[in-house]
């Protein structure tokens, strides 16, 4: 198998190896049509995407109407379904949240519109935010009547403050992951909480939809997380696992977005079915589309 350097650091950022193996070619097939290659992590199983964009050139891939975190934008079909499957996850992200903090203060990082910390603040948690976008940062800043930080004033918020953080899909879009774990140190307190959730490259249906599987999101999703692979990048800063959950709405619209990546006939229906195989196959391995990794600051 052709082995390469990584094209945009010295080493991988989870173990510290410097060679990868291509493992996949594929597509933005959700905005731009551009092709990338995702090359894998021959010790720690860490998959890159490549070219790797800085921050910057970043941007103009969020530039479509069509991507969810933005507030107030045109929806399509799949949006809809986003935002009905989103309205039914809050309950159990929600209950998730309170296994492990019953009261306290919650940091969203990528909070995006603001929706998981209106929920926060309703069930009694004092919340704040982080957001790149300054349209969603506005906007949930009126909404939860605190303020919401861009990255770069992550300073701004006190060490050893925060109970609980939480990214909802957002690490994988994180460009110097060093830094962003660095900074959830920081701002934990001690015993704290940290709460990812991913998409699970070892899922049936990435196995199903190959270089079609919508959960690529390339380049947005820069890094791609397998369980092992984020334990490793976990106990690096001093975190341990103690909690993991499936996300079963996501391996139903993965899957439906996938089938419209292959402009499949039918493609609703047999999304809906490979979901479905994707859910009852996670049942015997674990391997669920999306899963919630929750940690401990040991």
């Amino acid at each position: 198998m052709k082995q390469i350097y990584l094209k945009s650091h010295n080493q991988c950022p989870v173990c510290g190896n410097a060679l990868l193996d291509h493992y996949l070619d594929s597509v933005d097939y959700f905005f731009t049509q551009e092709s990338f290659t995702l090359d894998r992590c021959a010790n720690c199983g860490l998959i890159v995407t490549n070219p790797f964009p800085g921050f910057e050139e970043s941007l103009k891939y969020y530039q479509s109407e069509a991507y969810f975190s933005h507030p107030n934008k045109k929806m399509n079909l799949f949006g809809y379904l986003y935002q009905f499957v989103r309205t039914h996850n809050m309950r159990s992200k929600i209950r998730v949240l309170k296994r492990y903090v019953r009261l306290g203060k919650v940091l969203d990082i990528g909070c995006g519109s603001g929706d998981f910390l209106v929920a926060c603040r309703d069930n009694g948690f004092d919340v704040s935010g982080i957001e790149v976008n300054e349209e969603a940062r506005n906007y949930t800043s009126s909404r939860i009547g605190n303020r919401v930080f861009h990255p770069h004033d992550s300073l701004f918020i006190p060490s050893d403050h925060v109970d609980m953080i939480t990214m909802w899909h957002v690490l994988e879009h994180i460009h110097d992951l060093d830094k962003q774990m660095n900074d959830i140190m920081r701002m934990l307190k001690p015993n704290g909480f940290l709460l990812l959730a991913l998409p699970n490259p070892e899922s049936y249906d990435c196995r199903k939809y190959g270089k079609y599987w919508a959960a690529w999101d390339l380049p947005r999703h820069l890094f791609h997380f397998n369980p092992q692979t984020i334990n490793v990048l976990a106990a690096k800063f001093g975190l341990k696992q103690i909690g993991t959950y499936p996300m079963k709405w996501d391996a139903y619209y993965i899957s439906m977005l996938s089938e419209g990546y292959r402009k499949n006939r039918l493609g609703f229906i047999k999304g809906l079915m490979a979901g479905l195989f994707s859910n009852l196959n996670a049942r015997r391995t674990g391997n669920y589309s999306s899963l919630i990794y929750v940690f401990k600051k040991m």
